[in-house]
């Protein structure tokens, strides 16, 4: 965040568990980080519940995974100002009557639904900038779509928060979710894409899948969500 053309106002840091101690240099260091320590996991909405504290106009919302480029904060302002979008480096295309579009045992689906993500690169990459049914690894918005996103109840607060603030953003005012872009280390959302591939990944997990088209068909079939394909 330092690194960015554009500095952030603040920082927050949302800490789950104790698998990490910061010291009193770290806070002498950074004094405008914010922190917030939980002893239990409260997943992946708490840190949607912490945005509502933001002061800014917009937020940045990334994993602790995600290295973004210098340059990435100033064009999503750009970008989220010109298309009244949520920005993401990355997306999903749901095929249609597909509820399962992450699962990859099936040919075609890595090249058909994943945008930004797709290929077997070090950094995020696009080639052209590509509205999406949802972001994923980080999200760019403007604070007040926080009131979108908790008007709609959250199917589980256990996983689909990526699903979930696109959904909502799209049915209560019609904002899109765009993947920009991107051409590598230069140009990009995400410049160590390895990060979030260790054995922890959610999307590892055996029960991925299924907790996700549950989700999935409650977004679309119980709200009335519509993906590009449907």
């Amino acid at each position: 965040m330092r690194a960015q053309t554009l500095q952030p106002s603040e920082v927050w840091i949302y800490h789950c568990c104790n698998h990490i101690r910061l010291t009193r240099e770290f806070f002498s260091r950074y004094p405008y980080v914010r922190y917030q320590h939980n002893s239990s996991d409260l997943g992946y909405f708490g840190r949607f519940s912490l945005g509502l504290y933001a002061k800014n106009p917009y937020l940045y919302i990334l994993d602790d995974d995600v290295i973004p480029s210098s340059g990435w904060l100033e064009r999503c302002v750009q970008l989220s100002q010109q298309h009244n979008a949520i920005i993401s480096p990355s997306g999903r295309l749901i095929p249609k009557d597909d509820y399962t579009p992450e699962y990859l045992n099936q040919e075609g689906k890595l090249q058909g639904c994943f945008v930004g993500d797709g290929a077997a690169t070090a950094s995020n990459e696009c080639q052209e900038d590509t509205f999406v049914d949802f972001g994923c690894s980080s999200w760019f918005i403007q604070t007040s779509w926080l009131n979108y996103f908790w008007s709609l109840k959250p199917y589980a607060l256990g996983t689909g928060e990526d699903m979930h603030l696109s959904a909502a953003c799209a049915l209560k005012a019609g904002i899109r979710t765009l993947v920009p872009q991107q051409d590598g280390q230069h140009n990009s959302g995400n410049v160590k894409r390895i990060y979030g591939h260790d054995n922890l990944a959610s999307w590892k997990q055996s029960s991925f899948i299924k907790e996700r088209a549950d989700v999935l068909h409650y977004l679309i079939n119980e709200c009335g969500w519509r993906p590009h394909r449907w």
